[in-house]
C-alpha cells in the first residue's frame, strides 16, 4: 500500500436540513456559530465556531434520511461546559457521560432530526480522537483465529420464547455495573455482547427508551431483557442466548456504580447436607414453561391429545 502524497486536515460534515431559516436559528443563533449563506433565500450555510466547521444543505424534507448513527460528532475541549451552556439556553440535555471509547460526549438533535454529538478526548490518543481505545476490543479487528471462534451461528431468545434471535458476528463483550443497567436487569448489572448481524427469527422486542441515546429492548409478553441500541450499534444480552457461557465479558464498564457485594459473591457459602436434599426434592416438583435453549419449530407445544 503506498503512502498518499497529500495530507488531509479537517473534515466539514454536511447536514441535510428542510428550513435554513430554522437550522440557522439552531446553530448560529443558539449554538453561536458565525455563519456564511449562499442563495436567496440560502440554501446553503457554512457555520464556524472556533475550529468546528457545519455545513448546511437545503433538500426537499421527504428526502431527508435521519441516520440511526450521528450525523456529525464535534470535538470540544470540555463537554460539560457545552452541556452547561446548552441547559441555560432552556435546553433539556443529559449531561455527558463517560464512554469507553476514551470520550465523554452527549447527544443533542438538531430540529430536521439530525443526531450531533458532542464530546471531549479524555486521553491522549495517537490514533485520532477515541480510536486507540478500540484498538483490539471487537472480534473483528482481532486475529483470524479470534475471528473464527466469533463467526458462529448462535441463536438465543426470551424466557416465553415469543422473541427468538440469531447472529454469527459477535463483537466484544462487556458486564456493566451503571445504574440503568441495574434496573433494566433488575439485578447487579448488565452482561452483554455487541451484535453486527442481529436477526429476529420469531416475534420481535418492545422498546423502552431508557434516555435519549439508549434504547432497550424487551419481550412485550415474559418482560425478558434482550437488547441495549444505540444511535449505530446494538448489544445483546449474554443470558439471552441459548449457549451464554461461550460469552464471557471481556471487560467491566461503569466499575465504580458496582453494587460493592457483587465481589464478595464467590466467597457465599453454598448449602449442605439435608438443605440439598430439601431443594433436590423441591426442584423435581417444577414443571418448567420456559422455552429450551434451542430453536423449535412451534412453541410453546401443542397440548397432548387424550386417549
Amino acid at each position: 500500500m503506498t503512502t498518499p502524497r497529500f495530507a488531509f486536515q479537517r473534515a466539514m460534515p454536511v447536514l441535510h436540513v428542510a428550513e435554513m431559516g430554522r437550522s440557522l436559528a439552531f446553530w448560529r443563533d443558539r449554538r453561536g456559530f458565525a455563519a456564511s449563506t449562499w442563495g436567496e433565500p440560502p440554501t446553503f450555510a457554512i457555520g464556524q465556531r472556533g475550529t468546528l466547521t457545519v455545513a448546511l444543505a437545503v433538500v426537499p424534507r421527504a428526502e431527508i434520511v435521519r441516520c440511526s448513527t450521528w450525523a456529525a460528532y464535534l470535538y470540544v475541549p470540555d463537554a460539560d461546559a457545552v452541556q452547561g451552556e446548552l441547559a441555560a439556553q432552556g435546553l433539556v440535555i443529559e449531561p455527558p457521560e463517560t464512554r469507553d471509547y476514551a470520550c465523554r460526549d452527549f447527544t443533542v438533535d438538531d430540529p430536521d432530526g439530525n443526531a450531533i454529538g458532542i464530546g471531549h478526548v479524555q486521553s491522549p490518543d495517537a490514533l485520532g480522537p477515541g480510536l486507540s481505545s478500540r484498538v483490539g476490543r471487537d472480534a473483528h479487528a482481532a486475529a483470524p483465529a479470534a475471528r473464527a471462534v466469533a463467526e458462529v451461528p448462535r441463536s438465543g431468545g426470551c424466557q416465553c420464547g415469543a422473541v427468538r434471535f440469531s447472529s454469527s458476528r459477535l463483537g466484544r463483550a462487556s458486564f456493566c455495573h451503571c445504574r440503568m443497567c441495574q434496573k433494566a436487569f433488575a439485578g447487579p448489572g448488565g452482561a452483554l455482547v455487541t451484535v453486527h448481524d442481529l436477526a429476529w427469527t420469531r416475534g420481535a422486542p418492545r422498546y423502552f427508551h431508557s434516555s435519549n441515546v439508549v434504547r432497550r429492548g424487551f419481550c412485550g409478553d415474559c418482560g425478558t431483557p434482550l437488547t441495549f441500541e444505540t444511535r449505530g450499534a446494538i448489544d445483546v444480552a449474554i443470558a439471552a442466548f441459548d449457549d451464554p457461557a461461550a460469552l464471557a465479558p471481556a471487560i467491566e464498564l461503569d466499575r465504580a456504580h458496582r453494587i460493592p457485594w457483587v465481589d464478595t459473591l464467590g466467597l457465599l457459602p453454598v448449602p449442605e447436607g439435608d438443605e440439598i436434599a430439601s431443594k433436590a426434592a423441591w426442584y423435581a416438583g417444577i414443571v418448567s414453561h420456559q422455552h429450551p435453549d434451542h430453536d423449535t419449530g412451534a412453541w410453546p407445544p401443542a397440548p397432548e391429545r387424550g386417549p
